[in-house]
């Protein structure tokens, strides 16, 4: 898709620079690398944090097992104890490592564009940005006023 876009953008009057930043093969080459996710410090790339397990009790063949499995442990099933370690926040959004992680390479892929360049998001570039901007660690809150 970035081939035909940018083949698009060539022919269109009065356009500076286009960039497409490859959000599928963003999250492709995330949740597929062991390496990105330890460099980003998330430990959990299959569930999500808030219900998480709740997809399992829905994708499980023995309904009756997973139900007791998701009551006794009710806490942990319905929300995890640290957020930072997970890839989704719920059943689609990513959560804030991997937010953080598309933004700066968002932004990457834009400065790429100025220099009429393209960046793929494979492994070794994402692991250059989370290096770059110290992705893997915790990230200050907003103050609260």
């Amino acid at each position: 898709m970035a081939t035909k876009a940018n083949s698009w953008a060539k022919s269109a009057a009065g356009l500076g620079y286009f960039a497409v930043a490859d959000i599928g093969g963003f999250v492709e080459s995330t949740v597929n690398s062991p390496k990105v996710a330890g460099a980003l410090g998330l430990t959990d790339v299959k569930t999500s944090c808030v219900g998480g397990n709740l997809l399992n009790l829905i994708q499980a063949d023995n309904k009756l097992l997973a139900l007791l499995k998701l009551i006794v442990d009710a806490k942990q099933n319905l929300m995890c104890d640290d957020p930072s370690e997970n890839y989704f926040m719920d059943f689609v959004h990513p959560a804030e490592r991997i937010q953080r992680l598309f933004g700066y390479y968002s932004r990457e892929v834009i400065m790429a564009a100025k220099s009429g360049k393209q960046l793929p998001p494979n492994e070794d570039t994402l692991l250059a940005l989370v290096s770059k901007y110290n992705l893997g660690g915790a990230v200050a809150k907003p103050v609260r006023v």
